[in-house]
């Protein structure tokens, strides 16, 4: 429904398989929007296939801690996502994306649009990832814990 919302020089790429993917086709069709959305299927160099892309959508209604937006922050890639999980702790409004309402597919939309007509600093959103979550910090972080 976003999708077919936005304007008509967007492009979505979908990654994965599963079991609803040929009713998502089949949606895609449906709606009128099969130019303009790729179905890569299962893909095991995530962060490179992100890297090509100027923005990452979580669209999901429940997450726990999303690896995926970690993973396109990693690369320097801004995420529009639904409050969801832990998105709170990755996403600062502004400078790495924009989170939306839970079910607010208007204002989804909306920060779709605005994340794509804003200017990134993707070295500076990928350096903030890395000295937040990358493996030293976790790393000590861990030890910190199994210490006491």
């Amino acid at each position: 429904e976003v999708m077919k919302a936005l304007p008509q020089n967007y492009v979505l790429t979908i990654a994965g398989d599963g079991p609803l993917m040929n009713t998502l086709k089949a949606e895609v069709e449906n709606i009128g929007i099969k130019n303009r959305v790729v179905f890569t299927g299962e893909i095991n160099n995530v962060a490179e296939v992100i890297s090509r892309h100027d923005l990452l959508v979580l669209s999901s209604f429940t997450e726990g801690f999303p690896n995926v937006v970690l993973e396109s922050l990693s690369v320097g890639v801004p995420v529009v996502t639904f409050r969801v999980g832990g998105v709170n702790e990755l996403i600062r409004e502004g400078f790495n994306g924009f989170i939306a309402e839970q079910n607010d597919l208007c204002e989804l939309r909306h920060q779709i649009i605005r994340a794509c007509n804003q200017t990134w600093q993707h070295p500076n959103i990928k350096a903030d990832i890395i000295e937040r979550f990358g493996l030293n910090k976790i790393g000590q972080a861990y030890e910190t814990l199994l210490a006491n």
